[in-house]
């Protein structure tokens, strides 16, 4: 892809996505997204042919941002400093306009959707994986209290993140300040 075709998807996915903060996925029409990006029908329909690719569009883009994050945490020292890089990353992102509520409307469509569900999972397995990878080393280097079953810990790490962007989607702001959130993070998985 040009570098102006892939400007011209980024801009329809910040559409979108703007648009599925303020009205949801099923709620938002294809009118109003090309309204939002102030690009004609045809035009988005060049680049996605529904609001299914769409969302799957963004799906895959969420997928990646995890990975590039899990990989750059691995890269530190200890898994203090990647939990937290982790808070300080996910305290930064659930603070943006709505991106809670997106990733919550993204959630549902994936329980409905096969394809959007494959990535959901994909996401998830890599996470736990990766997740695991930073507990596993942080055994080895002594860092926890104690020996845990290090792929059922990490996955358990994931459910709790994703219980934290639900309630940050619900209540509309993130309840507990980094801090805390990465006490949490560090008493969950036995940092000593």
């Amino acid at each position: 892809m040009s570098q102006r075709t892939d400007q011209r998807r980024s801009e329809v996915l910040q559409a979108a996505a703007a648009c599925f903060i303020r009205r949801g996925f099923h709620q938002t029409s294809m009118k109003e997204v090309c309204a939002e990006a102030k690009l004609s029908p045809g035009l988005i329909y060049h680049y996605f042919e529904s609001k299914e690719q769409i969302i799957q569009a963004i799906a895959q883009e969420a997928h990646q941002a995890t990975g590039s994050l899990m990989a750059e945490l691995e890269t530190l020292p200890t898994l203090r400093l990647a939990l937290a890089r982790l808070t300080e990353r996910l305290t930064h992102w659930l603070t943006q306009n709505g991106e809670a509520r997106l990733y919550i409307e993204a959630s549902v469509e994936a329980s409905r959707n096969p394809s959007i569900r494959e990535t959901f999972r994909a996401t998830d397995d890599a996470f736990v994986a990766q997740f695991r990878t930073l507990l596993d080393a942080a055994l080895q280097r002594g860092e926890l209290t104690h020996n845990p079953d290090t792929e059922l810990l990490a996955a358990l790490v994931g459910i709790c993140l994703d219980g934290i962007i639900l309630n940050t989607a619900i209540q509309g702001t993130l309840l507990l300040p980094a801090e805390v959130l990465q006490h949490l993070l560090e008493r969950l998985v036995g940092l000593s």
